[in-house]
């Protein structure tokens, strides 16, 4: 993946269970493709078992999390990795903190893919138009 379709964030930030200092920097993809969202999907079923109607909203939340972490980070601190990509961490917030930096700068990205499309567009309508109106001269 190209360095254009990622992006870098730090966090340094203290855990409220243990306490511990976490100073971290990750790399995360800009988009996810389909089969990221695909993947991201089985993951989050994988985590909550076999009945996710009986499994707690917490559960579920964090499930959907650590799905999308999964799928979208791609450069991690080794303790990260270490606690099986977050999954063995006892401090919440530093897995929240995590997700909202990424969901951040994913949302960025889609805002700015959103504005080059829409300016595309206006573009290809003054084009249209004006070669409506060269057309126009010429009959």
């Amino acid at each position: 993946m190209a360095k254009a379709e990622s992006f870098s964030f730090s966090i340094a930030e203290r855990g409220e269970v243990t306490g511990e200092t976490f100073n971290w920097s990750f790399t995360s993809k800009r988009m996810l493709s389909i089969r990221d969202r695909i993947t991201r999907d089985g993951i989050r079923r994988q985590l909550i078992g076999e009945r996710p109607q009986d499994a707690e909203a917490n559960t579920v939340m964090r499930a959907e999390m650590l799905a999308f972490l999964q799928v979208s980070l791609m450069e991690t601190p080794k303790a990260w990795k270490e606690a099986g990509n977050s999954l063995d961490l006892f401090d919440d917030n530093i897995v929240l903190l995590v997700y909202e930096k990424t969901v951040e700068g994913q949302n960025k990205a889609i805002e700015e893919a959103e504005k080059s499309g829409d300016e595309a567009k206006e573009k290809l309508r003054k084009v249209a138009k004006s070669k409506k109106v060269d057309e126009d001269k010429t009959e």
